[in-house]
Order: C-alpha cells, then sequence, then structure tokens
C-alpha cells in the first residue's frame, strides 16, 4: 500500500472517528481505522464512476470513441480498438462495442433491440457496477425485436403497453454492449446492427423518430486527468462528501447492510435532512398567523449556540428528506479513545460550524451542520 492511501487512510480515520455524531458508538481508535479503510474501499467503485460519468458524458454529440457521449445517446465503435486503446483494459478483437452512459433521474429511457441472428449482448451497468441485466441473443433471444422501458429505483409511473420494465438499482446505468464482428470485411453489417439499439426517452416514445439534442459541454470537468488521479488528490474530507452526495440517487444494494451497518458506527448513516429557510421568512411557511396570546407569551431562552446561530440568520427546518450524513468538519482532539468510553463521555454537545450555510439546506445528500467534542476541549475562537 503506498504511501499515499496511507496518508489518505489517516484521514478517514479523523473524519469518521473523531467527528462521529452522538448516535456513533463508541469505539477504540483501531477498530475505527478498520472500518475507516473498509469504508474508503467500499465507497471507491461509486465515486469513481461518477467521476467517470462527469468525463464520459462531458461531449456534445457521441464521438464514436467507445463512452464518449451525451447521457442517454449511444456511442458506436466503427472498428476493433488499436492496441494503445485502454478505456477497456482487455477490449475483444471480435466485437465491435457499443456503449452508452445514463441518467434515469429525469425520466425512463426506451432501450431498443433489432431482431437479428447476430450474436450481441447489452450488459447494464449500475453505478455500483453490478450487472443487473443483459438484454441480446443468449438471454431474450435471436430474431426478436424488444423493446425494454429502464426505469430508476425510485419511479413508479404507468407503464405503455408493449414495454417490459427493467428496474436500474441506481439513478445512473451504463451499457456496454457487444455486438459479435467476423473480421474487418463484416464491419458494415454490424454497423446496421449498432443502428437498431436505440435509447428513447418515455415521454418521446411513439412520436416517431426521435433526434437526442446536442449534450451541453462544462469546461468546468477536468478532462485530461484520469479519474483515479482525480481520486488520489482529493481529501477524505471531500472523497466522503461526494459518496454521500452521489449516495442519494444511488443507494446501496439490499446485499450491502453488513458494510452499511459498519459504517453506522463511526457516524455515516442514512438521516432525514431538513429543508431550511431563513427564519425572517416564518410568515411564507405557516399556514395561519400565530395567536395574540402566542405573540405577547416571552419565548424560552435559547441556548448559547442557538443563540449565536440566530443572530448569525439561522434557519428553521419546514421539510424533510431521506439522504446520507456524517461529520466532517475538523474535531477537537476528544478522540475515540479509553476516556471516551467512560461514564460521562466527551461527546456531549453539539455545535454549529462556522460557514456551513448553504449546506445545511441540501436536502437529500450531506449535512456538515454539528460539530462533535467536548466543551472542555472545543477548539477556542471558533
Amino acid at each position: 500500500m503506498t504511501g499515499r492511501v496511507l496518508a489518505v487512510l489517516a484521514s478517514v480515520v479523523l473524519v469518521l472517528s473523531l467527528t462521529a455524531p452522538a448516535s456513533a458508538q463508541c469505539i477504540f481508535e483501531q477498530e475505527a481505522y478498520e472500518i475507516a479503510r473498509e469504508a474508503y474501499i467500499y465507497a471507491y467503485p461509486l465515486v469513481l464512476m461518477h467521476v467517470s460519468f462527469q468525463q464520459f458524458t462531458n461531449y456534445a454529440e457521441p464521438t464514436g470513441i467507445v463512452t464518449q457521449a451525451p447521457y442517454n445517446q449511444f456511442s458506436h465503435a466503427k472498428a476493433f480498438p488499436p492496441a494503445d486503446f485502454k478505456t477497456v483494459v482487455r477490449p475483444n478483437v471480435d466485437t465491435l462495442y457499443s456503449s452508452a452512459n445514463l441518467d434515469l433521474g429525469p425520466e425512463p429511457m426506451v432501450l431498443s433491440v433489432p431482431a437479428s441472428g447476430r450474436y450481441f449482448m447489452l450488459p447494464l451497468l449500475s453505478l455500483w457496477t453490478d450487472v443487473f441485466a443483459v438484454p441480446g441473443t443468449r438471454t431474450t433471444g435471436p430474431n426478436t425485436a424488444r423493446d425494454f422501458l429502464l426505469v430508476g429505483p425510485e419511479w413508479r409511473g404507468k407503464v405503455p403497453s408493449g414495454l417490459e420494465v427493467i428496474r436500474s438499482p441506481t439513478r445512473f446505468a451504463g451499457i456496454g454492449g457487444r455486438t459479435q464482428t467476423n473480421g474487418v470485411a463484416d464491419y458494415k453489417n454490424v454497423h446496421k446492427t449498432q443502428a437498431g439499439y436505440r435509447l428513447t426517452p418515455l415521454s418521446a416514445w411513439g412520436k416517431g423518430n426521435y433526434v437526442p439534442p446536442k449534450g451541453k459541454v462544462d469546461p468546468a470537468i477536468d478532462m485530461k486527468t484520469p479519474p483515479p488521479v482525480q481520486i488520489e488528490k482529493i481529501d477524505a474530507a471531500t472523497y466522503f462528501a461526494r459518496f454521500a452526495a452521489v449516495l442519494k440517487d444511488n443507494p446501496p444494494g439490499s446485499f450491502d447492510y453488513p458494510m452499511i451497518h459498519r459504517l453506522e458506527r463511526v457516524g455515516f448513516k442514512q438521516v432525514n435532512v431538513s429543508i431550511s429557510m431563513p427564519r425572517r421568512r416564518r410568515s411564507n411557511w405557516h399556514s395561519s398567523a400565530p395567536s395574540r396570546t402566542a405573540r405577547r407569551r416571552s419565548p424560552k431562552r435559547p441556548s448559547r449556540p442557538a443563540a449565536k446561530a440566530r443572530r448569525a440568520g439561522s434557519t428553521r427546518p419546514v421539510a424533510a428528506r431521506t439522504g446520507w450524513t456524517t461529520a466532517i468538519a475538523p474535531a477537537s482532539p476528544c478522540a475515540v479513545s479509553a476516556k471516551t468510553c467512560r461514564r460521562t463521555p466527551c461527546i456531549r454537545r453539539f455545535r454549529p460550524i462556522a460557514k456551513a450555510g448553504p449546506s445545511t439546506a441540501t436536502a437529500g445528500m450531506f449535512s456538515i451542520s454539528l460539530r462533535v467534542g467536548s466543551r472542555r476541549s472545543m477548539p477556542s475562537g471558533r
């Protein structure tokens, strides 16, 4: 294991153990380190694929190179890959690839496959890189045209007749298609089969030939640095913040409970995150004004942290959605140690983080609005 990875793991321990919320169990540093290492590895596929998808889809139109196309559009390889091709570690030399990156959040997509006796397969991968369906001659049969409705994990709409539903476990998914190619002389025939693979938004289904719009190119996305290198350069707080944000629409599988329960022990767990609004706009989110008697009553004196937050322009929760959260702010030296596990634990008090700002209003994603530590060891001047 490289020194870089060890350094990241050390910071992960600080992130996940020293700042664990009060609901986290009392654990020792060595076990916190082990859980942090497992958490980093567990999160890596999801974070890596999310960064990769940002690069893969940052094009105005398909380039003809595998993976390079806007969301929900195929990019068909027209020839065998050259010897220096590295997008796929070991590319086939007897098939032509057809890839697509899907965003099923806005609406479902209809995947159409042609009636062909030629061998083909269209594996569907979740953002966790799990294959959850493989339309193709081996599975759905040869010489049969089919239309599949690809839907996200939360979609519950009406299914048009003639469409078979395939539910993706994550909002983002990928298609790594392959079509049998009998040498260079067979290219032209394969291209005809590839043209039969189509992706159509459900809203455009049955309304004639669909022409996908051009994608929006974001110049802020780093297109040169490989995704693994980008991930190596980010700190642990950013890494787990991104992981928590991506989990919102790309949840763990039902078979991941052992790992999820382990993460909960250091404070990384699913919670209800509040959507907040400025307190001064109170009349907008109360159905009726308070009574005159209620207005005359003196409010209970707030605690010192609450008073400070109110002076800084605090927010009031008005709704909630499910999301993922963990505390990632620098914590006091109140470490997970034997002293922590005495009757009077050092995890006693929550304190607002300076400059938390909009993070507390990000529904269903990631909240860093609380700091954990003892009053005695809380850093001063904050």
